[in-house]
Formats: structure tokens, C-alpha cells, sequence
């Protein structure tokens, strides 16, 4: 996963917005694809944290924790399509919190695949 704002915008569309998929196989790509975003990103959350203050502050930790717990070993997979909807609502948060800051994404890149400055 690159740090392309517009392919983390439509995961996370995808997830929150479409109806699931009714195959776990396409749900489980999908779930990757947003975790690989999340983890991307929740680094450069936390950094900005730091310059926070409110309920700014507030709503990036909230972020974080969530994201934290998406991630960790024993974050229930079973529900792959409750899954895929948290990862998404966290991404969307994760690259609002990123892009209110001014910050792009750790690897971003422009739409052609070049890095950004």
C-alpha cells in the first residue's frame, strides 16, 4: 500500500460506503489493503499529536486507540465484513486527521505514482 491519498479515499469508500462482498476472499483483500493503510499512517498521526491540542487531540488519540486495537493479534477476524468497515473508519479518520494537519500520508505519492515532496 502506497500512501496515494485517492487509493486510501476509495478503500475506505469502498468499505464504508458499498455493500460488502459476500466473498470473504474479496473482503480479506480488502481488509489488507486498509490495514496496510492504517499502519501507514497511524505513525504520522501519532507525530502530530504532539502539536494537538483539544478536541483535535482528543479525536487523533481516540483514532490511534482504535487503530491499535484493529491491529493487535487478538483483534477478532471472524466477522470479516465488521472488520473491513472498522479498518475503513479508521482510515478515513487516520487520513482526515492527516490531511487537516496539511500532511500527506507517509509515502504519498500524486494519482501517476510519483513520490510527493
Amino acid at each position: 500500500m502506497t500512501g496515494n491519498r485517492e487509493e486510501i479515499r476509495a478503500a475506505y469508500q469502498r468499505a464504508l460506503y458499498e455493500l460488502p462482498s459476500a466473498r470473504r476472499e474479496e473482503q480479506a483483500a480488502l481488509a489488507a489493503v486498509l490495514e496496510g493503510a492504517v499502519t501507514l499512517m497511524a505513525p504520522a498521526v501519532a507525530a502530530m499529536t504532539r502539536r494537538m491540542e483539544g478536541e483535535t487531540l482528543e479525536t487523533a488519540l481516540t483514532v490511534l486507540r482504535h487503530v491499535d486495537e484493529l491491529l493487535s493479534e487478538a483483534a477478532p477476524r471472524a466477522d470479516m465484513a465488521a472488520r473491513v468497515h472498522d479498518l475503513g473508519v479508521v482510515a478515513r479518520s487516520s487520513l482526515t486527521l492527516l490531511e487537516q494537519a496539511g500532511a500527506r500520508p507517509p509515502g504519498s505519492t500524486t494519482p501517476g505514482g510519483v513520490p510527493e515532496p
